[in-house]
């Protein structure tokens, strides 16, 4: 069972029901619970080598940010991809966060039975994107680096506040019921 410890105001109950995805692709061969009538769609990096499914709810209180959760699978170092481990693949998060963002370190948790760092990020965005009508966008999400077998993991969320409650009971059902690939 996965440990995740979220601040207070995360209402329960929020979400009617939950259905369970499971990766058609080898390559993403995955299982996890999310929102019923949320949508999920995978894709693929042209430059950079990983695989990720992206479940898309409604969109927020604010327009031009569309909440979602993603799941992304990237190959570690000795498998031909850019990160030796989770520390790597953290530190390079960290490194490249985009300046109107901070991110916070938490305690580490166990997800899927596996050691994961935790990260809160909270900030502004200015959407719409490479606009001259954009605005800062308020945002806050959070996001779970792990190492398995010959792969890398990043779980992650982010949304305006006001839909933040919404999507932690959304991302810690998806982390109870994380399955990864044997």
């Amino acid at each position: 069972a996965a440990v995740l410890l979220l601040g207070a105001g995360a209402a329960e109950g929020q979400m009617a029901s939950f259905t369970r995805y499971q990766g058609s692709d080898p390559s993403l061969a995955v299982s996890f619970e999310y929102p019923a009538g949320w949508e999920p769609e995978e894709s693929s990096g042209q430059t950079e080598a990983y695989h990720q499914v992206q479940v898309y709810g409604p969109k927020t209180v604010e327009d031009r940010l569309r909440t979602y959760l993603v799941v992304r699978r990237l190959p570690t170092q000795a498998h031909g991809g850019q990160h030796a481990d989770a520390d790597a693949l953290l530190a390079h998060y960290l490194d490249t966060l985009m300046p109107t963002l901070e991110a916070e370190q938490t305690e580490d948790l166990i997800v899927a039975g596996l050691p994961a760092h935790h990260v809160l990020v909270r900030g502004t965005l200015r959407l719409p994107w490479e606009s001259p009508q954009a605005v800062d966008v308020p945002v806050e999400g959070e996001r779970v680096f792990l190492h398995h077998g010959d792969s890398l993991y990043e779980v992650a969320w982010l949304g305006t506040p006001e839909a933040a409650p919404a999507l932690q009971e959304a991302f810690t059902r998806l982390l109870e019921s994380l399955r990864l690939p044997e």
